[in-house]
């Protein structure tokens, strides 16, 4: 059974491997060769700063201990950006198309909402239909488009930036 839930420190050493492995199939989150020499015990120091932080948390799919799929949620740094989160969200690809994204964005909106947050916020590549699809699905809208944001392989890649402004029950700001 899959669980969707927050990760904890012990989860770093998978939760790197899995994101190795989504980089490995996927062209929409990409790292260069050089850009993978972090070590584990780097990643678990990065959950607990994240932990200790009411506004940033990692979300993992988890199917009965093996991690395949994320989400990664950055909260601002600042008070006049505390409100609001940055996502990042990967699956594998054996497990795409199954709702993982949706459970994963529901899990981070209620936890937003729990934590008094009011905005979510990411980045898309222009030509990824599958993830656009699922934003749009869970309220995102496009908000602008960056031409030339990314140089992937010498093509320049256009993104769309997307939002969504939370509306949590029973939440005064």
């Amino acid at each position: 059974m899959i669980d969707v839930r927050q990760i904890t420190p012990d989860d770093a050493a998978a939760y790197w491997q899995l994101r190795q492995q989504i980089d490995r199939e996927t062209e929409f989150l990409r790292f260069e060769s050089d850009e993978w020499l972090i070590t584990t015990q780097r990643v678990r120091g990065r959950i607990e700063l994240m932990l200790a932080t009411d506004n940033q948390m990692i979300f993992v799919a988890d199917n009965d201990g093996q991690l395949i799929g994320f989400l990664w949620a950055a909260g601002g740094l600042y008070r006049h950006n505390h409100h609001k989160v940055h996502l990042i969200v990967g699956v594998l690809d054996a497990y795409k198309r199954q709702g993982l994204g949706t459970r994963l964005l529901t899990a981070c909106e209620d936890w937003a909402c729990a934590q008094r947050l009011q905005r979510l916020e990411l980045s898309v590549m222009t030509h990824n239909f599958p993830a656009l699809a699922l934003y749009r699905k869970r309220g995102f809208e496009i908000e602008g488009t960056a031409q030339y944001a990314l140089c992937i392989d010498g093509k320049f890649i256009d993104l769309y930036y997307m939002s969504k402004v939370l509306t949590c029950e029973n939440q005064e700001y």
